[in-house]
């Protein structure tokens, strides 16, 4: 019997704010691969998770880096119900290698057409609340 899915998460550090995140999800923390203070490449690093998810018998695997935040607790069933074999939040049809190695710098920038998908990202305000900026 396949299990349904591992949450392969690579961290430098050792507090990833997404584990906080999956907690909330229905059904209560799902299964989860942490790497930990992490100083492998994420290359490697993902194809271990991969690796114990095919051993394991998972029909999904979920790639997701240590600081986001999932907003809401039906993550999995979105991602699932998508209809898509690959889900990613952001990304560019162009890239030219160039520091700074930032994705949406490198893919042209805000004003430029190759972007796709969205980013939200938090800002921490003066009094120390986060305000979501998209």
């Amino acid at each position: 019997m396949n299990k349904e899915a591992l949450w392969i998460i690579a961290s430098a550090g050792n507090t990833p704010r997404v584990v906080e995140s999956l907690s909330k999800q229905k059904g209560g923390t799902p299964p989860h691969e942490l790497f930990l203070n992490n100083t492998n490449s994420l290359a490697l690093t993902y194809c271990t998770g991969i690796k114990k998810a095919v051993a394991q018998h998972y029909e999904w695997i979920i790639f997701c880096h240590d600081d986001i935040e999932l907003e809401c607790s039906d993550v999995f069933d979105r991602v699932k119900n998508s209809g898509f074999d690959v889900v990613g939040v952001a990304g560019t049809t162009q890239v030219k290698l160039q520091p700074p190695a930032l994705w949406h710098i490198m893919g042209g920038g805000f004003q430029g057409s190759n972007l796709r998908g969205k980013v939200k990202h938090r800002v921490i305000g003066a009094h120390g609340q986060a305000t979501p900026v998209t």
